[in-house]
């Protein structure tokens, strides 16, 4: 395969939101490729017939990335509170939000239950990584945490992409499924905020703290992740151009995020979570 060179990225600092702006004015470049990690990535294919992603991973998360570009780019209301200097770094963390369905070496999968935390722990460094494929040099770990340095990830930017990997399923798993059953809201609420205040602690981000732009970011990429179990196509202007084509496995799926009414359900969700962060959550900091 190729050298998949990452255009040099500048990720700026929203003027006037610091306090909310996780994304620090860094560039961020390097190779996609690097360690074999798009090689091991095209590996691991959905075996599931009856639901799941349209595509393999590989391209479900490459759709995940140009649906958060999209919106980006159309303003839609799940970039609210967000910038435009914001999309690289959303983007990219988009790419990397299933990085828990990677580095157990079960290339052939239906679901992969556990796979959130999953991600979060091999972020940290806290769980191995395993290769798919055996490095040229014999070895069967996977250095990825080395990985995410040498794309230009801050140490900041990686506790947020492992937060990301952990809390991806949550607006639908939590807050869109107990209010479809008739669940309190701010019940809900009040339960994603305590597993999102318990991960910030476990990866030390800001000390402990949680901020509404790292909520923003974990919901934009929630919301695109249920859009992108269907096949979505968009040219993206962030990720490399010479990335491998995506290809659709199960044709015909219907996407979650129409399954569910995601455009109706979610935006109330959304704003029961930001009432909640505000009215309680501040609060109580």
């Amino acid at each position: 395969m190729n050298k998949l060179i990452l255009t040099t990225l500048t990720l700026l600092t929203s003027l006037g939101l610091a306090a909310y702006t996780p994304m620090p004015s860094q560039a961020t470049a390097g190779d996609f490729n690097y360690e074999g990690f798009i090689v091991d990535l095209c590996c691991y294919e959905m075996h599931n017939t009856t639901g799941g992603h349209a595509g393999d991973l590989y391209d479900h998360v490459v759709w995940t990335a140009g649906v958060v570009e999209s919106w980006f780019e159309t303003e839609n209301y799940w970039t609210e509170g967000l910038t435009k200097a914001d999309m690289p770094f959303a983007v990219l963390c988009a790419f990397f939000h299933d990085l828990g369905k990677m580095g157990d070496t079960a290339t052939k999968y239906r679901f992969k239950y556990g796979h959130p935390h999953t991600g979060l722990e091999y972020v940290q460094g806290t769980k191995q990584f395993f290769r798919a494929v055996q490095s040229p040099e014999g070895s069967d770990l996977f250095p990825l945490q080395k990985y995410l340095q040498q794309l230009g990830f801050s140490r900041e930017q990686m506790q947020i992409i492992a937060i990301v990997n952990s809390m991806h399923w949550d607006l639908g798993g939590v807050l869109l499924k107990g209010f479809a059953r008739g669940r309190d809201i701010k019940q809900l609420c009040a339960i994603f905020m305590h597993k999102l205040c318990g991960l910030v602690k476990e990866v030390g981000y800001r000390d402990g703290r949680v901020d509404r732009k790292l909520l923003e970011l974990i919901l934009l990429i929630s919301a695109a992740d249920m859009r992108a179990n269907a096949q979505f196509y968009y040219q993206s202007k962030i990720l490399p151009k010479n990335l491998p084509p995506t290809k659709v496995r199960f044709a015909g799926r219907i996407s979650h995020y129409e399954e569910f009414n995601v455009e109706r359900a979610g935006r109330i969700a959304r704003a029961a979570l930001f009432d909640y962060f505000d009215n309680e959550y501040l609060e109580q900091a």
